[in-house]
């Protein structure tokens, strides 16, 4: 047994502490956790490097079903090698848990990069989305189907001074007509529904399309800041994905190229053979819509990896904003040595995988495995500098010849920017009224937390546009615009109006500018926060009986996945008021409520999805052998904006003394 490792489902529910040793891996954190999985930092003391330690339900290895099915799936995906796919070191059975070793990507997938630093550019987008394509078509062409391709399953490594490298993780394992849904248990959790193709909800054959539906879902999310589909219900969620149409792109975000609409509409299409023929040609065709340089079709088209010469140099070709076309970011790699995964015993099963690089990904932006051809521009050359002094000489021969036929040149004066306008106002209001003059909402699984952002522009001429930027919490990353409208003027007034869903506390300004392309600003206003509260909800319970009530009571509590351990982790306050009468009639309620009255009892909370956790609370308390009563209850935890950005700002209630009944916010 390994040193302090419970065996019991509970325990695995809850998690294991920071410490403990597993197969030869030292736990340090929890980074994440799925319906039968747990995700952990380790360090493997024997060769002392940090991976990602995926450990798997104790259930799940004694499963005649799923354990085979486990190990010769995992052996098929490994026996891929591509720059993109994740490196997996080693897979084997400890203290009944089958774990998998794979490499430890610091950032986290790409969701939870673009709630950190805020909306996606176009440019990073698509090198995102190419990365992840190649790594697609390089199992396609192994035969293999992913089949749980979404933004949490997109690693993303961002190092200074080089271009983000993916790592497509966490298969579905499909491997063509065999097993094609797996053992039950591995079945699309409620987490893929945002992405999942419609073949694969009807349970019709799919391949490499599937992929790519789920891949152009995720670029959407990229994008916009949520899915093409956002219903609450999950069949809902699954009854649009077999028969709405998607959104149009530009209808979330109007600053982005119309051209892009299309590319998502035939990649998003309901029938497979309406799709593009790969993914890697759905990234092409994404790119070239977005601005960006497209590669050759015959690069489209290949099956295989993009190789790159030893000896070449590629170059950038981006929009302005982007890293700029000086710095070579994309080499050939060198080959690695190869890597022998270490066992811990006799069940551990050796699976070949990609060799790890030294320290981090390959030099530069791509690599020989994938590239990203779309934004590859011609080797620069070198003239000898006999050549260049030639033609700095022809040079100057033809503007002299320029000056004495036309006599001195004048060069056309540039057109007058615009004045710039009066600093103007911005407000932030919610379906919930504010509280100390802030604006917030809560988070209801982020799916429906809209706030509305308005305001009133002086002296704005008809055409002018209104940019929304955005900085969510913890305020690091530089504001990023996230949307655009054309003003129209009237009596010299232009209204702007803006819609927005909120992961976390986000600062909001708006800039005006002459015209979309323009990127003078002429005025700004200042900046807004919306707030982003938990949901609590609860069920009902049984009548109280006579002469001591005991009502229990489960608190479902819904947060954004980033502050789910903060949230988890605080106290919670309860109230209680009771109204009691003599005759039989039903007294008026109290008015007032007492902290820590009605005998509670609040039991320790529990995780039951990546951003919702339950606790329960029990009163008992003294009614009586008779006579009408009325009785009221509440319960609440303090805002932590400073901590994790759930909750307003300040004090404002809870944990005092007394509540007050009627109240719009406790925090």
């Amino acid at each position: 047994m390994s040193e302090g490792v419970p065996s019991d489902m509970g325990a695995f529910r809850v998690g294991f502490a920071a410490g403990l040793h597993v197969a030869g891996y030292r736990l340090e954190g929890e980074i994440g956790r799925g319906s039968i999985a747990l995700l952990y930092r380790a360090r493997d003391e024997r060769l002392g490097r940090l991976v990602a330690l995926k450990i798997m339900a104790p259930e799940l290895a004694d499963d005649e079903v799923f354990r085979p099915w486990f190990v010769q799936e995992l052996r098929a995906v490994t026996s891929v090698r591509h720059p993109h796919l994740m490196p997996v070191f080693e897979a084997g059975e400890a203290d009944g848990m089958l774990y998998l070793a794979m490499r430890y990507v610091p950032a986290g997938d790409a969701r939870s990069l673009a709630r950190r630093e805020g909306p996606m550019p176009p440019w990073r987008v698509a090198a995102i989305v190419w990365q992840a394509a190649s790594a697609l078509d390089a199992m396609h062409a192994a035969g293999m189907a992913h089949r749980d391709v979404k933004p949490t399953n997109i690693l993303v490594e961002v190092s200074p001074g080089r271009r983000d490298w993916v790592y497509l993780s966490d298969f579905a394992l499909w491997r063509g007509e065999v097993l094609p849904d797996g053992p039950a248990r591995a079945r699309p959790s409620a987490n893929t529904l945002a992405c999942i193709s419609p073949e694969v909800i009807e349970g019709k054959p799919a391949d490499g399309r599937a992929d790519q539906y789920s891949l152009a879902a995720s670029a959407f999310e990229f994008l916009t800041g949520w899915p093409p589909f956002r219903q609450d219900d999950a069949a809902a969620l699954l009854e649009a994905h077999l028969t709405e149409p998607p959104p149009r792109l530009t209808s979330r975000r109007p600053d982005l190229p119309p051209a892009a609409d299309d590319v998502l509409a035939r990649a998003l299409a309901k029938a497979p053979e309406h799709r593009y023929d790969s993914c890697r040609e759905f990234a092409a065709a994404l790119a070239g819509a977005l601005g960006l340089r497209p590669p050759p079709a015959a690069v489209v088209r290949a099956a295989g990896p993009v190789s790159v010469r030893p000896a070449e140099q590629v170059y950038l070709a981006l929009p302005d904003g982007a890293p700029g076309p000086e710095t070579p970011v994309l080499e050939a790699p060198r080959p690695a040595p190869a890597l022998v995964a270490g066992g811990s015993g006799p069940d551990t099963a050796s699976l070949p995988g990609p060799p790890e690089p030294a320290a981090g990904p390959p030099s530069g932006a791509g690599s020989g495995g994938s590239g990203e051809p779309w934004l590859v521009g011609r080797p620069r050359r070198r003239l000898p500098l006999a050549g260049i002094a030639l033609a700095v000489v022809a040079i100057l021969a033809a503007a002299s010849v320029a000056v004495v036929a036309t006599g001195v040149l004048r060069r056309p004066a540039a057109p007058k920017p615009p004045p710039r306008l009066p600093a103007f106002a911005i407000a932030a209001r919610s379906a919930a009224p504010p509280v100390s003059g802030d604006a917030w909402v809560t988070y209801q699984g982020g799916t429906a937390a809209n706030a509305q952002l308005s305001g009133e522009i002086k002296d704005a001429a008809r055409g002018y546009v209104a940019r929304l930027y955005a900085q969510p919490f913890p305020y690091t990353a530089k504001p990023a615009p996230v949307a655009s409208v054309v003003l129209h003027s009237k009596d010299k007034k232009a209204p702007y109006l803006f819609q927005v869903t909120p992961a976390v506390a986000t600062r909001y300004h708006v800039s005006v500018f002459q015209n979309r392309t323009s990127k003078r600003s002429l005025a700004s206003s200042p900046s807004t926060t919306v707030y982003v509260v938990p949901s609590v909800s609860h069920g009902s319970a049984q009548s109280c009986r006579r002469p001591t009530c005991h009502e229990t009571f489960t608190l479902n509590v819904l947060v954004a996945a980033q502050a789910i351990s903060t949230e988890i982790s605080k106290p919670w306050y309860t109230y209680f008021g009771l109204s009691l009468s003599k005759s039989a009639a039903k007294p008026p309620a109290p008015s007032v409520l007492q902290l820590g009255a009605g005998g509670p009892h609040v039991g320790a909370p529990r995780v039951i999805s990546g951003d919702e956790f339950v606790v329960t609370v029990t009163f008992s308390f003294s009614l009586g052998k008779k006579g009408g009563y009325t009785w009221l209850w509440g319960a609440c935890t303090q805002g932590s904006v400073a901590v994790d950005g759930v909750g307003l700002p300040g004090p404002h209630g809870c944990g005092g003394k007394t509540i007050p009944v009627v109240h719009s916010y406790l925090g």
